[in-house]
């Protein structure tokens, strides 16, 4: 039993284990596939009788449906395997994990869900400890798993009216901090945290939707795009891809979209096309998951996020080995930047970033040169790279919009 998050991983698992495995039946469920839910069809394939390799491949919210699980739990001997396994530490997908199979793995390079505690026990006391070692990054170069990479970053300020915007908000966040409000412990009706909460996410938001970031973005596109090359970049959301796509437009460059509302039927064309003849593929959040289109090479990202997951899983949509025609990737960062003052939570909050681009930058080919300049760009304000990797992420509630 195969579990994925998206109907695109459905469509990849199925064809992988083809490939593997020419004679194996596979039934697909979710997405508009209905044969399970006839009379012993699902029996059929959890329990075969001839032989056959046989897999029961599943959409995760349709198999934590009831109808599903009450089928499935009887047969204790299957092998489940978990794809993105960190999903499954939601609430809506975890019934699966009510059934007691035998044999179970689950897959993620995060396995850890940021900002939610239970839901990583949920899914480590079924899955068990994380298996050592864990693979990083240059083991997977050396195993030709991935491919080495350039990365590079740009800083994008607040125009006048979002620094305005950022200084109001902090100084109301001050206040509720310095009131108390939010202390572990405190009774959550009292302490008010949902008020705070929704402060601190209207303040990162400014930062993630930066007007200057489009126009960076734009400029490294036009000194660096070539055509036949394949590029991704990564926005925060329809808005944003909006505008970003008129700037293209301006310039006279072609692009396509690939976003939450394409039918399965256009994912494809927009996978294809871009694998076999290149071009620029505009995205929101449903490529950070698994979406397997190993020819990329390049990568923009727009939208900078605090979460770990966000920025593993973007980085390894443009690393994965593609043959001899794929020999490295390349990774551009843009970074939102406030003024960087001495409230302890805005300068928390702008290591915080900083460390996202400590990350990418550590297993680049080009470390020494991209460390030295974040080195050289944090000293001009008093900060340095130590400051950031001791600091711990700012929770801007980018856990709740997971799924």
């Amino acid at each position: 039993l195969v579990l994925v998050p998206s109907k695109t991983l459905l469509r990849q698992w199925t064809d992988e284990i083809k490939g593997v495995f020419p004679t194996a039946r596979v039934l697909k469920v979710g997405d508009g596939n209905n044969q399970w839910k006839s009379p012993h069809v699902l029996e059929a394939y959890l329990e075969p009788s001839d032989g056959r390799p046989s897999v029961v491949c599943a959409i995760s919210v349709s198999a934590s449906a009831n109808a599903f699980v009450s089928r499935v739990r009887k047969y204790r001997n299957t092998l489940v395997v978990a794809d993105e396994v960190h999903n499954f530490g939601a609430q809506k997908t975890s019934e699966i994990l009510k059934a007691e199979f035998n044999f179970r793995m689950g897959l993620s390079a995060t396995p850890e869900r940021f900002g939610d505690p239970e839901g990583t026990d949920k899914i480590l006391q079924y899955f068990g400890e994380i298996l050592q070692p864990v693979i990083d990054i240059p083991t997977a170069i050396k195993k030709k798993r991935l491919v080495p990479y350039s990365y590079d970053f740009e800083v994008a300020p607040l125009s006048d009216s979002e620094q305005e915007n950022w200084d109001r908000l902090t100084k109301r966040i001050s206040r509720l901090v310095a009131q108390g409000y939010g202390k572990p412990g405190q009774d959550e009706e009292q302490s008010g945290p949902s008020q705070l909460q929704q402060l601190i996410l209207s303040r990162s938001r400014i930062a993630k939707k930066a007007e200057a970031k489009l126009e960076i973005g734009l400029g490294v596109i036009k000194d660096t795009y070539k055509p036949g090359q394949k590029w991704l970049v990564f926005l925060e959301d329809k808005s944003e891809l909006r505008k970003f796509g008129l700037l293209l437009k301006r310039e006279g460059m072609d692009f396509m979209t690939y976003d939450g509302e394409l039918s399965s039927e256009a994912r494809i064309l927009v996978e294809e096309h871009l694998t076999h003849r290149g071009g620029i593929v505009l995205s929101m959040r449903c490529l950070d998951e698994g979406v397997d289109i190993p020819s990329v090479t390049y990568a923009l990202i727009m939208a900078s996020s605090q979460n770990p997951r966000q920025f593993v899983q973007r980085r390894g949509r443009v690393l994965r080995f593609a043959g001899k025609n794929k020999r490295r990737a390349y990774i551009w960062d843009i970074i939102a930047m406030p003024q960087i003052g001495f409230e302890d939570s805005t300068r928390a909050l702008i290591t915080a970033e900083i460390a996202r681009a400590v990350e990418f930058a550590s297993y680049a080919e080009n470390a020494s040169g991209v460390t030295a300049r974040l080195g050289a760009f944090l000293a001009r304000h008093g900060l340095s790279v130590a400051d950031c990797l001791k600091t711990e992420i700012e929770e801007d509630l980018e856990h709740s919009e997971a799924p």
